[in-house]
């Protein structure tokens, strides 16, 4: 097969519930119109997608459940396939990161690559952690304030304004597993150099 002389991607589809309107007349939809209206154009078009089946937010739900992340992810892999192909979504390929050969390997990879070319830098900054659960917060698994605009929010980022921060920077923040207070102490943590990248203008 010849190369695509356009790839077109999506986010990761969530794979810690079923997919929301606003998911599906978004990325998923929007996408799909482009590929198809390239394909009209005759010119060629590969269509990914993929899941997030190691999102902080399936883990979550697994421990809430006791059930394993697997598990989780791939019942909600099937329910979201059902519902994009109901809309009418056709991907060319969807990457499962539990099921395809070669992912993993291709991560360690990558992993391998931004750490030779410096892209990588190991840095002690603070991370909440919970003390009763014995474990540290990060995305789904601490929720609280929004440093930004106050709106509920978790150490991914909030849906209110939107604006990025660290999870440390949350206000009242309580494990989502056992509810308790959390503090922010120092953790080693890696963190990719985007400084450079920062346009001059």
């Amino acid at each position: 097969m010849a190369s695509p002389t356009f790839w077109i991607s999506t986010a990761p589809l969530a794979s810690d519930g079923e997919l929301t309107l606003g998911q599906l007349s978004g990325p998923y939809v929007a996408a799909d119109v482009l590929a198809r209206f390239l394909r009209a154009e005759g010119r060629g078009v590969l269509f990914t997608g993929a899941t997030a089946d190691h999102s902080a937010a399936v883990e979550v739900r697994a421990l809430r459940r006791g059930r394993s992340a697997a598990g989780v992810a791939e019942g909600f892999r099937a329910a979201i396939d059902a519902d994009r192909r109901r809309a009418g979504i056709a991907f060319d390929r969807i990457v499962s990161s539990h099921g395809d050969r070669g992912y993993s390997r291709w991560l360690r990879t990558l992993v391998a690559w931004l750490h030779a070319q410096g892209m990588l830098a190991p840095l002690e900054r603070p991370l909440p952690h919970c003390a009763p659960c014995a474990r540290w917060l990060h995305g789904a698994h601490v929720t609280g304030g929004c440093p930004h605009c106050g709106t509920a929010a978790d150490g991914a980022g909030c849906h209110g304004c939107a604006r990025p921060f660290d999870a440390a920077e949350l206000t009242g923040p309580v494990c989502a597993l056992c509810s308790a207070p959390v503090e922010a102490r120092a953790c080693p943590r890696l963190f990719l150099r985007l400084e450079r990248f920062r346009d001059p203008r």
